[in-house]
């Protein structure tokens, strides 16, 4: 296509009449290419200083080839978060730590416990340090211990003192542990423990998450785009025309909301849209429930109706298994 066009295509050795310009072996995933071609066409408007990316992605190598290797390779908060969990889900603790319960249930929960705490330390730290990291090093410390005896049931003077959202008390924060279960931890255990932990409050994640930048906005943005442009479909013919016509049509959707795109498509088509009929009544109601379910009060009443059905979903397999076992 691009030879038809008569720009110069160089074939990577296909046999035939070939006009691709990438060979069989090489990635279209590869994320470090197209960062760093992005890189360069940014460059004269935009300077890297930091970058944030999963802990497994190449896309910050392509940035620094583009900037430097003086930017800063962030990590995402959320990312780092699953890695501390499957971590934990794997990690060599003892058989009695949980008072024999050995269900991957338990286990999960332990380590979904584990992560949620760890974060919320994180972020409470940060807004009541002001994000002095030098500080922030020396206070972590002391939370890593207090978390750990927390853990192990020994909660009050050091909570209320180290801890920034356990105040000591019964009622423990961010824990999803059956109130039957109870954690018994050896020495062993207590030290692959706080490796654990360090993966996000030790002193090398405490500067890889130092600004807490996370790619929530980036994945919902590539989230919007497959809406329109899935990965499951390849447009082998048509795949300039279908890039025109929908993706941009979303991006246009994105920045100027639902009704304004449409109606600036319909007067593109020279179609007008009288003014309180049905159609635009239609286009202000639509309008309204995407702005409101964009609001935080609307973000908070979702979380809490996903917090109300995981809960639900672990007091079903918790009878499930309580019910095998009287089997």
């Amino acid at each position: 296509m691009s030879r038809n066009k008569g720009q110069p295509v160089q074939c990577p050795n296909h046999r035939g009449h070939c006009t691709a310009n990438v060979s069989q072996r090489e990635s279209i995933g590869d994320e470090g290419k197209y960062k760093e071609v992005l890189g360069h066409l940014i460059s004269k408007d935009i300077k890297i200083s930091n970058f944030t990316c999963d802990g497994d992605s190449r896309a910050i190598q392509g940035v620094q080839k583009s900037h430097g290797h003086n930017v800063g390779h962030l990590r995402d908060l959320r990312h780092l978060g699953n890695s501390l969990k499957c971590e934990l889900n794997k990690a060599p603790f003892s058989k009695g730590m949980l008072k024999g319960h050995s269900k991957c249930n338990i286990r999960s929960r332990f380590a979904l416990s584990v992560k949620a705490r760890c974060i919320a330390e994180l972020k409470a730290a940060h807004k009541k340090i002001q994000d002095d990291i030098i500080t922030l090093k020396k206070v972590m410390v002391n939370v890593i211990s207090t978390i750990i005896l927390c853990l192990n049931g020994y909660r009050g003077t050091s909570c209320a003192k180290h801890s920034c959202v356990c105040a000591g008390t019964n009622r423990q924060a961010k824990n999803f542990m059956p109130n039957n279960v109870k954690v018994k931890m050896v020495d062993s255990d207590q030290q692959v423990l706080r490796k654990c932990i360090e993966m996000v409050l030790g002193p090398a994640a405490l500067d890889a998450t130092k600004l807490l930048t996370t790619t929530k906005k980036c994945e919902a943005a590539n989230r919007s785009y497959q809406a329109v442009n899935p990965k499951s479909v390849t447009f082998s013919r048509n795949c300039v025309g279908h890039i025109h016509r929908q993706v941009y049509r979303q991006v246009y959707k994105l920045n100027n909301g639902y009704a304004n795109s449409v109606i600036a498509k319909t007067m593109e088509l020279h179609a007008s849209l009288t003014q309180g009929s049905k159609v635009i009544k239609q286009l202000a109601y639509e309008d309204r429930n995407d702005l409101n379910r964009k609001q935080t009060s609307a973000t908070i009443k979702a979380r809490a109706s996903r917090a109300r059905t995981r809960n639900y979903s672990l007091q079903v397999a918790r009878g499930i298994a309580l019910w095998q076992g009287h089997k």
